[in-house]
């Protein structure tokens, strides 16, 4: 300290305190005499801090919510129970604990959340964690199947029975509704978003005989396993035993929430009515009393493709068959239909932006229609789009519409009008610009090329072509090429090499958390072999293909790949592999079922766990596949998807869980099952 002159006042203070104490200024003033000033004294001790916590209830189990405090100090908490954040604060700081990350369909609330410290710990933070109305895409959930016996099974049954998620075994008990033989109306999801899309089963809409001898319509609610769900009758719709509902179509009027769902039914008082103009057409609720009877609606066809602006039900395209007009309806009432395109022969809505999957909520839809007309040069055959805001619909291009795929910002089409030559096509999901990508090469003289979209990642288009080499036997082979986005090729960059075979599997994946759509091609080739003079056996093979051409590996023999996407074309890490096939008919017999490491391409070979959340996933139009693998017959390996329409199916089955863990088999004795 620089000397002050004789008889000068001086003062010492602290302008700023040292992180973590408190310091003490003693004789920090006085006047200066004759000799130097010794007498102050600083003295520093530690300050008290206490520790910021509480308690998290209703927390479900496998679940986690993360808390900050003051914007910071993150604490991830993982099951119900105290917790205390690791900075402490001293007497006097403010404290705001707030949740950052709620858990998968769980909403967690605070009370107590923010304050003052005061002498002692913070002890009184409650956290109170509850499953979202509806499911919300997590949580145990029932998994409905149709069940018919056996031909020649002596101890199977008809009806309708589930399986909690959480009680998934090698085994399982069906919990059966009905022993009646049902038939499945319509059924909605519970959406779950984020790094990776999870739809669980929320509701379901059935027909069943009651006890009255007629036929009525239910419903069941599936996404509470604690107890098993009564059925529901739905309108006072009663059918005798000559009566019969034709077809059904349904939607929803509010995405965010599942018991809006609604479907249209044709109902002939005989089975020839079907079709005929003699059935009569009406809406039902699944809100709708057993008192409540269904309104009648002037439409003649149930097929409606719904279109939502932000979540919200904007509209219903449906056909009128009697005049081959495309009509759009503002509502379910299906009252002052606007005319959108005339003299229409067959229709098909073929891509929607984020339609009810990735984003049910927050973005308006518009659709994407493939329209074949009867020679109409006003309204002639080719692609359409209809916006959710203008409810208008825009020829986008004329032409013959081949396959289709998307990926987050596009559609991409085939034009296939010449028939000997494929163009592809690109048009924004908002607007309907379309770009010509590719003209695929003509057919040659002694084979057969035809071209197939695979998917797209948003800067690259992926397609295949298909050689056929005119021969006895023909020989198939598959070459897989990319095309950038938004400008025309002249040229197609060939992935891989040029592979023998049928292609029965190719679809895009990334690894888990990635983001969509995928970067890797996962390929499956059968291959059939003939042996003279009538000995026909398959092969498969499969390979992994890096978009960008930077790996070419040789296909793995006896192998195939499978997934458990939303759809083919948008994966997120969930494929499986088998290896070791040894069944040369075709099917994937003696196999060894792996779930494959999207990232590092490593195959595990799956065990049965028990418990744990079944995945349920839809298929891309209508029925629904996915959650259940059928195994061969003898029960060794892997089949095919059961599917809506697949009667008498095998009894072996497996199913996967939220967090990839496999269960299998499950095993329906004498029952052929066939999920919803």
């Amino acid at each position: 300290m620089a000397s002050s002159p004789s008889r000068h006042s001086y003062s010492v203070s602290i302008p700023v305190q040292p992180a973590g104490e408190t310091c003490k200024v003693a004789g920090a003033s006085g006047k200066v005499k004759a000799a130097p000033v010794t007498s102050i004294a600083v003295a520093c001790i530690a300050k008290t801090t206490y520790s910021i916590g509480g308690a998290v209830s209703g927390l479900t189990s496998g679940q986690s919510v993360t808390l900050l405090d003051n914007g910071g100090d993150s604490k991830t908490v993982s099951a119900n129970g105290g917790f205390t954040f690791a900075t402490k604060l001293s007497t006097g700081a403010g404290y705001d604990v707030t949740v950052h990350t709620q858990p998968t369909g769980e909403t967690c609330t605070i009370n107590n959340a923010s304050g003052k410290v005061g002498t002692t710990n913070v002890t009184n933070v409650a956290v109170a964690c509850s499953k979202n109305s509806g499911g919300g895409g997590s949580g145990h959930y029932w998994i409905p199947f149709n069940a018919a016996p056996f031909n020649g099974a002596s101890d199977g049954q008809n009806g309708l029975f589930l399986i909690a998620s959480d009680k998934i075994t090698s085994s399982p008990a069906p919990q059966y509704i009905t022993t009646q033989t049902t038939s499945n109306l319509a059924s909605t999801f519970s959406v779950s978003s984020g790094t990776s899309i999870l739809l669980t089963p929320a509701l379901l809409m059935y027909q069943a005989l009651g006890g009255d001898g007629k036929t009525h319509i239910y419903g069941l609610t599936l996404d509470d396993t604690s107890s098993l769900p009564t059925p529901v009758q739905i309108s006072s719709l009663a059918l005798d035993s000559t009566q019969t509902i034709c077809s059904n179509g349904q939607a929803q009027t509010d995405l965010s929430d599942p018991t809006t769902l609604f479907i249209v039914i044709e109902v002939g008082d005989a089975a020839s009515d079907c079709g005929t103009g003699a059935a009569t057409f009406a809406v039902v609720h699944f809100k709708d009393s057993a008192g409540t009877a269904p309104t009648t609606v002037d439409i003649d066809d149930t097929e409606i493709d719904p279109l939502y602006a932000n979540g919200k039900l904007a509209g219903l395209v449906n056909i009128d068959d009697k005049d081959s007009i495309l009509n759009l309806y503002a509502d379910n009432t299906f009252n002052s239909p606007t005319h959108l395109v005339s003299s229409v022969s067959f229709y098909e809505a073929v891509a929607a932006t984020k339609l009810d999957y990735s984003d049910p909520l927050n973005s308006s839809s518009n659709l994407f229609l493939q329209i074949a007309t009867n020679s109409n040069t006003t309204d002639p055959t080719g692609l359409y789009y209809l916006g959710a805001s203008s409810k208008s619909v825009a020829k986008v291009h004329v032409g013959t519409i081949g396959d289709t795929v998307t990926d987050d910002n596009n559609l991409y089409f085939e034009d296939t009008t010449s028939g000997t030559e494929t163009d592809i096509y690109q048009v924004p999901l908002t607007n309907g610009t379309v770009t010509e990508l590719f003209e695929a090469p003509t057919s040659g003289t002694n084979s057969t090329i035809s071209t197939g979209l695979i998917g797209g990642n948003n800067s690259l288009l992926v397609f295949e072509q298909e050689t056929r080499t005119n021969a006895t036997p023909p020989v198939d082979s598959q070459a897989f090429f990319t095309i950038p986005v938004g400008t025309l090729s002249s040229k197609a960059n060939q992935i891989g090499s040029t592979y023998p075979g049928l292609l029965t599997q190719a679809f895009l994946a990334a690894p888990s958390g990635a983001g969509l759509p995928g970067n890797k091609l996962f390929v499956t080739l059968l291959k059939e072999t003939i042996t003279p003079p009538s000995t026909i056996t398959f092969g498969y093979s499969s390979t992994v293909l890096a978009l960008d051409g930077s790996t070419n590996p040789s296909p793995t023999a006896n192998s195939a790949f499978g997934s458990f996407g939303l759809t083919e074309f948008y994966l997120n890490g969930g494929v499986w592999k088998v290896t070791g096939i040894t069944d040369k008919s075709g099917g994937f017999g003696g196999g060894t079922l792996n779930q494959v490491n999207v990232s590092t391409l490593s195959a595990t070979p799956m065990t049965t766990t028990g418990g744990g959340n079944a995945v349920f996933t839809p298929a891309t139009f209508n029925g629904y596949t996915g959650f259940l693998e059928v195994f061969a017959s003898d029960g060794t390996g892997p089949g095919e998807f059961i599917d809506i329409n697949v009667l008498n199916a095998p009894s072996y089955g497996a199913a996967l869980d939220t967090g990839n863990n496999f269960f299998y088999p499950l095993i329906i004795k004498d029952t052929s099952v066939q999920p919803y």
